[in-house]
């Protein structure tokens, strides 16, 4: 027989089928909380999760002991009690049918928009304490379907962590492992995701504590962590124990300094421009904005270039900047400016004697630094830094 159409939904009225069951209706002040009985809540979660059943099936499911008449009229008087719900109709357009109204509301749908939020959230006990041992074929279904249900959650839970621990949140990947472990202690998935959580967080002693934890409730049951829960702990048993008084690592210069600008190019050919035509540019902003960052591209987008960046102590000095370069200039091609050096230092001297290095003599003619820089043979952007 074709099951039947189901009817539309009642606004309002919603299922709640995890902890106590219960019908909750709309009302005023507040929605009615009505609690169900045990056959009356393993009704409808059949309903909801398995969809429409036929009258005699259902019948012989909940009364099994109970001939076919008898078994008929208890389910008669069973579906009377659930008048008391007016909007909750059960009966289909087809005789012989049950079946729920059209998407009613109810809390087995997908929970992974719950878990979310709050890996508590979303409960694992479907029809709460209720017992069905009486009814052996229905007992079956319905420890099936909490097992089921349970192992949803846990896999939601996964789904979060694992997602959370590649986005480097590492407290929120921790949350979520730790709870799907709670509901089922031997989760290997989980306890790897809580073992590489620990792990980069340095925390050895509680990585290896979730391996033992894991394997415990293995063993419990007969089994034994797997191969790749096995090698992870061996790799973070290899691993030197982090020390409290060891310095963090800093992350590398690559990592804090990413190589890729976003936003600037048009900015960049601008001052390439400007370079390549005049032989100068100046980048002036406030701080944090970038300047630094695009006198770099500029940098080394430009051939034989020398980059500067002087401290605070060197920008305070008279031409200290100027001596930074001619320093690093030195350093740097000191085979070419051996010829040049003594009318170099006679030029700084004679603006600030301060500014030479000690043992540094200087004579010569004053026109020297201007007659070096003036030529185009090499490049020597400076960055003043934020003043």
């Amino acid at each position: 027989m074709t099951p039947p159409h189901r009817l539309p939904a009642p606004d309002g009225l919603q299922l709640r089928l995890l902890g106590t069951p219960l019908v909750v209706m709309p009302g005023s002040p507040a929605p009615q909380r009505r609690a169900l009985t045990a056959q009356e809540a393993v009704l409808l979660a059949w309903l909801v999760l398995k969809g429409p059943v036929q009258r005699p099936r259902m019948a012989s499911l909940l009364w099994p002991e109970a001939d076919a008449p008898t078994a008929a009229n208890n389910l008669r008087q069973r579906l009377h009690g659930l008048r008391r719900f007016p909007a909750l109709v059960l009966a289909g357009p087809q005789a012989g049918w049950l079946c729920l109204p059209e998407a009613v509301a109810h809390d087995l749908a997908d929970p992974r928009d719950g878990l979310r939020e709050d890996p508590a959230a979303v409960g694992v006990d479907l029809l709460g304490s209720f017992d069905y041992g009486k009814t052996p074929q229905l007992a079956t279904w319905v420890t099936a379907e909490r097992d089921r249900w349970r192992q949803t959650v846990v896999d939601g839970l996964l789904q979060w962590a694992v997602h959370a621990e590649h986005a480097g949140d590492a407290a929120n990947a921790a949350r979520w492992a730790a709870r799907a472990l709670e509901l089922s202690p031997t989760s290997a998935a989980a306890t790897r995701v809580l073992m590489r959580v620990h792990h980069q967080q340095g925390e050895r002693e509680a990585a290896l504590a979730a391996f033992e934890r894991c394997g415990e409730a293995l063993r419990a049951v007969g089994g034994a962590p797997d191969a790749d829960t096995l090698a992870l702990a061996r790799l973070v048993g290899r691993s030197r124990p982090v020390q409290a008084q060891e310095t963090p690592q800093l992350l590398p210069l690559a990592l804090r300094h990413p190589p890729r600008t976003v936003g600037r190019a048009a900015l960049q050919r601008t001052a390439m421009a400007a370079w390549n035509i005049a032989g100068c540019v100046l980048l002036t902003g406030p701080p944090g904005i970038g300047k630094s960052r695009v006198l770099d591209d500029l940098t080394r987008a430009t051939s034989a270039a020398l980059s500067l960046r002087p401290g605070q102590d060197e920008q305070a000095v008279p031409y200290g900047v100027l001596t930074s370069l001619v320093s690093s200039l030195m350093q740097r091609c000191a085979p070419t400016l051996a010829a040049r050096h003594e009318r170099l230092c006679a030029f700084i001297a004679a603006a600030s004697p301060s500014a030479l290095p000690g043992g540094v003599h200087a004579h010569g003619d004053g026109d020297a630094h201007a007659r070096f820089l003036g030529g185009r043979g090499g490049q020597h952007p400076a960055d003043a830094g934020h003043r």
